[in-house]
């Protein structure tokens, strides 16, 4: 992401907005949700997008399912949290954060606890060359359904929220 960009200004939008509604116009009120709303589409998106690579890898390649998995859980997380919360951040330790959806959103209990072992599995998968599919906290079609379900979810969630992704 390049500077100058709105989500680097401070690292929670809803804050932002809060502080700059005194001196925004109506129609530059309106740009600024336009803004945020179109990060949230393209953090869903490319939630999505790595699903769908994750889903067309074929089950020799483990690895790769479980990582794609899991980035593709984190932006489809990123994408609620920057639409609830206005919370936006490129810091590894945002990464934590891949469970922690809001209280509203359905199952997050399910999720909260799923997607931290998801995360556990990525760092494995990702960084330990003694692992194997038997180490890891779930099965990679489990993963895979996992992570579908939970784009299902946010779709919808989003929908509530008048994000159309």
């Amino acid at each position: 992401m390049k500077e100058p960009h709105l989500l680097l200004l401070n690292k929670n939008v809803v804050e932002l907005r809060k502080q700059l509604a005194g001196v925004l116009s109506a129609k530059s009120a309106r740009a600024f949700d336009a803004e945020i709303i179109g990060n949230v589409v393209q953090l869903f998106r490319l939630g999505e997008e790595h699903y769908r690579f994750a889903s067309s890898i074929h089950g020799s390649h483990w690895r790769q399912i479980v990582s794609r998995s899991y980035y593709a859980a984190y932006n489809v997380s990123k994408a609620i949290r920057l639409t609830v919360s206005g919370h936006y951040s490129q810091e590894v330790k945002d990464h934590e954060k891949v469970g922690s959806l809001p209280d509203d959103f359905p199952n997050r209990n399910t999720y909260a606890n799923k997607l931290g072992l998801l995360r556990d599995d990525r760092n494995l998968c990702d960084y330990d060359h003694t692992v194997t599919p038997a180490d890891l906290s779930s099965t990679v079609a489990d993963t895979l359904k996992l992570v579908g379900v939970l784009v299902i979810d946010a779709r919808k969630y989003l929908k509530t929220r008048k994000v159309r992704v």
